[in-house]
């Protein structure tokens, strides 16, 4: 587990706000998940079970691939992952800046 890096707070302070939530502490702490490096993170504690989605966003990656990001709570409301996806599967090239994102209505998974 690690803190959040300085170039993955855009894109996490965004969806935080437009689900609602205070800005994550500097204290969050995070893994990377096993998604072929695309920059999905499991917030701390791990092993909890999804809730709903609570916020979506997409961006271009420094290709021109899209790419989407959801923020993920657990069954309690509590932040449980960023969910990154690039529709290509490559590896994310680029962290965006917020002014690259274009905000989505979250998808409720149930």
């Amino acid at each position: 587990m690690r803190g959040l890096h300085p170039h993955e707070r855009p894109l996490v302070d965004a969806l935080f706000k437009a689900a609602g939530l205070a800005r994550p502490e500097d204290t969050v702490r995070v893994q990377p998940m096993q998604d072929g490096a695309m920059g999905s993170l499991a917030f701390a504690p791990l092993g909890r079970a999804i809730g709903r989605a609570a916020a979506a966003c997409e961006f271009l990656d420094a290709n021109g691939t899209p790419v989407s990001a959801v923020l993920n709570l657990d069954s309690d409301g509590v932040p449980l992952e960023l969910d990154v996806w690039k529709v290509s599967f490559a590896p994310l090239q680029r962290w965006p800046d917020a002014s690259q994102l274009v905000m989505r209505r979250a998808v409720d998974p149930g």
